[in-house]
């Protein structure tokens, strides 16, 4: 596994002027996808002295390149049961109840709201997007020995093939669910297990 650094935005900020953070996050470059490009450079240090989110960033040996980076997000989410396998009920009642009402498992989850890499051309360290998946969950396994949580969930644009077949390699699946992202059309959602 990949073993650069990791660094929250927050705390690489810190003494740093608004300048010298912008410029630094200007070096990351995303032309597969302009939005995880946008959502760096433009609102991931806002979202962060906000607390609506966390950025992390994967730097390079000498920390002077950003590699890659995520950000997580705890959030509400609902699950219809009619829609899992027993197993995966299972798992969930276990933390969780039945909402029967509304047949659903309402429960909060660890949203990976984010998460690209740097494809610049003169970066000379590099990361897959496998490696940098497994960076994620086992922040998150070491984030729920403080904070409890057991299941990540990613929500990515619906029809994205490429996307679908990469979080499923990573062990992702598909649930009929519901978050307060208010873009529930546009989005589907797919979610795992923590272990």
């Amino acid at each position: 596994m990949n073993s650069l650094p990791v660094i929250p935005l927050s705390t690489w900020a810190k003494g740093k002027s608004d300048d010298e953070v912008s410029d630094f996050l200007k070096g990351f470059s995303c032309k597969k996808n302009k939005e995880v490009q946008w959502f760096l450079r433009k609102l991931s240090m806002k979202f962060a002295r906000l607390n609506i989110s966390a950025t992390h960033l994967v730097l390079s040996e000498d920390l002077d390149r950003i590699v890659a980076y995520y950000t997580l997000v705890c959030k509400p989410l609902s699950v219809k049961a009619d829609e899992l396998g027993e197993d995966s009920r299972k798992s969930l009642e276990d933390f969780c109840r039945l909402n029967e009402q509304r047949g659903c498992y309402d429960f909060s989850a660890y949203l990976i709201a984010q998460l690209g890499r740097n494809y610049a051309q003169d970066l000379t360290e590099t990361i897959s997007g496998d490696e940098l998946m497994d960076v994620i969950l086992d922040h998150l396994r070491r984030m729920r020995i403080n904070l409890g949580g057991n299941v990540a969930f990613v929500e990515y644009e619906r029809g994205n093939a490429k996307l679908l077949d990469y979080y499923t390699r990573n062990g992702f699946v598909s649930m009929n669910s519901h978050s307060d992202s208010g873009e529930n059309d546009k989005l589907a959602q797919l979610f795992r297990f923590i272990d």
